[in-house]
């Protein structure tokens, strides 16, 4: 029908995840196609039809709890709308309805109230933490890695590293400002994707926890044995 689409899928890494969270938001694409999109982070304003295709499928992704998530996709515009492709209604179908309708319910009920008016959120494009890596930094907002020969020593005496860490990556560790900002944990200096992408309020301390395993989740620990380098931006 013209429709323009594109398809999320396991095989895409995290920037091509991204991208494409992208092209739906800025209008290059009308459609997101994916097998649980409530877990690709399908959190935008653009979004105004969410089409549920076997939803008498009962199973996880078919729970109350799970098409409860997924219609909310689409509560964020005023014109939004949940559609469920099914030959029968479930039980998790009609919880799912009712639960919709009584928080639809409440929602107008307060809005009577109180005068308001619902409105589609609005603004400019949201970013996300990969497009601050794609813009043109100001050379002192960019910390890479041609500047950590330049950085001062700093204290060490905060906690020992894991002794099976890299020593490199437990050196730039320590040298990282206590800043806000994002962080990528590389497996190698060369690598062009991140392991892990985050954001901290202190950028040296959230780092030195993974370092030290003060974040003791499993995933974490295992990724850290991996870890060979860092970068940051300081937001």
């Amino acid at each position: 029908h013209g429709a323009k689409a594109t398809y999320i899928h396991s095989d895409l890494n995290t920037v091509e995840r991204a991208d494409a969270l992208k092209s739906l938001q800025n209008g290059t694409i009308d459609c997101l196609v994916g097998v649980n999109l409530m877990r690709e982070g399908i959190d935008l304003p653009q979004v105004s039809l969410v089409a549920i295709m076997s939803a008498d499928c009962e199973g996880f992704l078919r729970s109350e709890t799970a098409l409860i998530q997924m219609v909310g996709r689409a509560a964020r515009n005023v014109n939004g709308n949940a559609i469920f492709y099914a030959d029968k209604v479930t039980p998790s179908m009609q919880r799912c309805l009712d639960e919709t309708e009584r928080r639809r319910s409440r929602q107008i009920e307060y809005n009577e109230v109180n005068g308001l008016k619902p409105i589609s959120t609005t603004g400019s494009e949201i970013k996300s933490i990969f497009d601050i890596f794609r813009e043109e930094a100001n050379t002192e907002s960019l910390s890479n890695s041609v500047e950590w020969s330049r950085m001062p020593k700093k204290d060490v005496s905060y906690a020992s590293p894991k002794p099976s860490l890299d020593p490199t990556i437990t050196e730039l560790v320590y040298n990282l400002p206590a800043k806000p900002g994002i962080y990528k944990w590389y497996a190698n200096k060369e690598d062009r994707f991140p392991l892990y992408i985050g954001k901290a309020k202190d950028l040296k301390k959230r780092c030195k926890n993974y370092l030290t395993g003060k974040d003791s989740r499993p995933r974490i620990n295992k990724m850290m044995e991996g870890v060979k380098w860092v970068e940051v931006v300081i937001t």
